[in-house]
């Protein structure tokens, strides 16, 4: 016993009780912090979602604009594997897709047309990234087989927050009808099937790097 105006050890306890409080509860239970922490949490789904969104852009002669441009409604699915179609139409000089918002690994698995493959965007892509099958890449020699399509697939590496693949459609169009495919309709649907896994923007840093 402690005297000296001080009580002792066992009154202590007893005015204090025996319940064992927990901090995490005590937020739990809390409605404005549940109500922050669910916001957070949606918060941070949407900017996942959006990070790997598919953006795309028509450039009909005055270039490539964020006002007429428009996102996918697929999403990356198993694997990261999307497959979406573009209704294109022939007044479009070039065709952009963004396969993401932030760095990444994209392979484009293939393209088709009417239910058959349309080679000439493999052959004919443009990328703001290192082709990861062109020699002396990064990677090296990166051979892609589609299984989907059965062609070969192209693969890029970007180590920027605006990715993109482009093409000219003038010649995509030319490219097919010099291989007998021709174009019906006021517009022709494309169907891409893309490959994506995103980067941490540390990893895409030193990728990046090592390129200088």
């Amino acid at each position: 016993m402690v005297t000296g105006g001080a009580a002792a050890l066992g009154a202590l306890r007893a005015q204090i009780g025996g319940d064992v409080i927990v901090p995490g509860e005590l937020i739990v239970e809390d409605p404005v912090l549940m109500a922050r922490e669910e916001e957070k949490r949606r918060d941070e789904e949407a900017q996942e979602r959006s990070l790997a969104s598919v953006q795309v852009y028509f450039d009909e002669g005055t270039g490539y604009s964020e006002e007429t441009s428009f996102f996918v409604p697929e999403r990356y699915g198993e694997e990261g594997v999307i497959r979406f179609t573009i209704p294109v139409p022939p007044s479009v000089r070039r065709l952009r897709i963004d396969p993401a918002l932030c760095p990444c690994i994209a392979l484009l698995r293939g393209v088709e047309c009417a239910e058959e493959p349309c080679g000439a965007f493999r052959e004919l892509v443009r990328a703001n990234g290192t082709a990861l099958g062109a020699a002396g890449g990064l990677f090296g020699k990166l051979s892609g087989h589609s299984a989907e399509t059965g062609t070969e697939c192209t693969g890029f590496l970007f180590t920027t927050h605006d990715p993109y693949m482009e093409w000219d459609m003038e010649k995509v169009r030319r490219r097919r009808r010099a291989g007998k495919k021709t174009e019906s309709g006021a517009q022709t649907g494309y169907t891409f099937t893309i490959q994506m896994a995103g980067l941490p923007a540390t990893m895409a840093q030193a990728l990046e790097k090592s390129r200088e």
